[in-house]
């Protein structure tokens, strides 16, 4: 099943598309967990957990953690929520910015033995533990991180970073980038073109793939993985893509302005909606 985060609402994709919330603003979402910048984190039954704006949710092991405007990082518990680390601070004295309301934390992962934090628009942000998060003089617009192979790969409205030590990055594709998949053998980004979709094999070399799709817009998180050939592309309608054969198969003709496109495998998940 895929979850599709959209400007209408969050809609679930698996023998057909279903919206499952009301027709808020969703940007992504853990189920039962929905993060809205407009109505905060609620679950799909419409109880809130936290009624400040959500950007962005992130799950580690047994945790979920929202981001939230501020920018701060709360954990989500199973009565409420509490707060982790508030970075207003640092959104003060290294120039943070963004156009729509406060910088916020837009992705999180774990890369050797530490969280690496992306904001927009600010510092990469480093930590043992998400409570720990210091500043890196790396600074950019950062959309999604994604580590592999010992190396982490970064998306931003620039291009794609890519780095090993958190010390030395390179910049490897220019472009207005947002997804960043793995596939297995190839990693898939995309930028705003009618061609939108890049392929790489090894992280350096990029090569655009064939067909030709809707543009993705700012904010858009557009793909998500099917198998090791094929990604799922979703912005004002959705398609099946083969990124190797270049070819595009149409799967809905129209679905409102898409956020992110989630590939959800949690079986236990998916029955917390029915």
């Amino acid at each position: 099943m895929y979850l599709i985060a959209t400007n209408q609402g969050l809609f679930k994709l698996n023998e057909k598309l279903e919206r499952i919330t009301e027709k808020y603003k969703v940007e992504d979402a853990i189920l039962p967990y929905v993060c809205s910048p407009d109505v905060g984190v609620v679950t799909v039954r419409g109880e809130k957990v936290i009624r400040e704006g959500c950007w962005r949710l992130y799950k580690d092991k047994n945790e979920v953690y929202a981001s939230i405007e501020g920018p701060k990082i709360y954990e989500i518990r199973e009565k409420g929520a509490k707060e982790i680390i508030d970075l207003s601070d640092y959104w003060e004295k290294l120039g943070w910015t963004f156009h729509i309301k406060s910088p916020h934390v837009t992705d999180i992962c774990f890369f050797k033995d530490k969280f690496v934090v992306g904001v927009e628009v600010g510092n990469l942000l480093v930590g043992e533990t998400l409570d720990q998060l210091k500043p890196l003089d790396f600074f950019a617009d950062v959309h999604n991180l994604m580590v592999k192979d010992g190396t982490l790969f970064i998306a931003t409205a620039e291009g794609i970073y890519l780095t090993r030590d958190l010390k030395n990055f390179k910049k490897v594709a220019s472009g207005y980038t947002h997804a960043l998949v793995d596939l297995g053998e190839v990693i898939v980004t995309h930028k705003m073109s009618p061609q939108p979709l890049l392929v790489s094999k090894d992280g350096i070399k990029w090569e655009r793939v064939r067909a030709r799709l809707p543009r993705p817009m700012y904010g858009e998180t557009s793909i998500t993985k099917v198998d090791k050939e094929r990604v799922l592309y979703s912005t004002t309608k959705i398609f099946e893509v083969d990124v190797i054969e270049g070819k595009a198969f149409t799967i809905s003709e129209k679905i409102p302005f898409t956020r992110r496109i989630i590939n959800e495998e949690d079986e236990e998940t998916q029955l917390d909606i029915r």
